[in-house]
């Protein structure tokens, strides 16, 4: 892999209920409901069950109990190296990249903070940036190096989580890294793109773009 693109995605976990992080507060059904959920992921999220059972569960992240997360975490704090032990293929692997591309939905209300689909989060006071956040500092997974390098882009994308058209898709994704987006002869070559990736239903799901210079399949 030469390229990598995500679309907010979690990187640094979530904190909160989906919706809930500018529900506002005191009184309505949101409210209530809103901290129903979070009283039940404050007391059962890092059970061991759950960490291994419930997907959601891996991705969640209490900054008020970030010993706990640590201590029993599933899988973000592994796969983040925010242990003490930290395993250094995941460094290698990210800093062999030629290029790392982090979106962020302007709107999101799924991710929460929606700072976390660029490595930033909420430190139990503030949100912090990536560059403000100790992974970074530490480079723990090779950010720091890849961002120093000028291989890594953070970019945002209008509107609420994983809402875009495949018109805006086709216009901003793949000149992103156009180097990359070629095979290995340097010919233009055909993109796939799934239907979840676009927020609507397309047919087919496989669609040509023929003006891309796009991997062939």
């Amino acid at each position: 892999m030469h390229t990598l693109i995500t679309m907010g995605s979690p990187h640094q976990g979530v904190m909160d209920v989906p919706g809930c992080w500018d529900v506002g507060g005191g009184a309505g059904v949101a409210w209530s409901w809103c901290k129903a959920m979070q009283a039940l992921l404050g007391h059962g999220v890092y059970y061991s069950w759950l960490q291994h059972n419930l997907l959601q569960a891996q991705y969640f992240k209490d900054p008020y109990h970030l010993d706990w997360y640590r201590e029993t975490s599933g899988f973000l704090a592994d796969i983040n190296n925010d242990r003490d032990a930290r395993n250094s293929s995941y460094v290698a692997a990210l800093t062999s990249l030629r290029s790392l591309v982090l979106y962020q939905f302007d709107n999101d209300l799924t991710v929460v903070p929606r700072e976390s689909s660029q490595f930033g989060f909420y430190n139990g006071t503030h949100t912090e940036s990536m560059e403000e956040t100790a992974a970074y500092r530490d480079d723990r997974l090779g950010l720091r190096t890849l961002n120093e390098s000028g291989r890594l882009t953070l970019a945002n994308c209008p509107g609420f989580h994983m809402q875009f058209t495949l018109d805006w898709f086709e216009q901003h994704v793949p000149p992103r890294s156009p180097a990359a987006l070629r095979d290995v002869d340097g010919n233009a070559g055909t993109a796939r793109l799934h239907p979840l990736l676009t927020g609507a239903t397309l047919s087919p799901s496989h669609v040509r773009l023929p003006s891309l210079p796009l991997p062939a399949p």
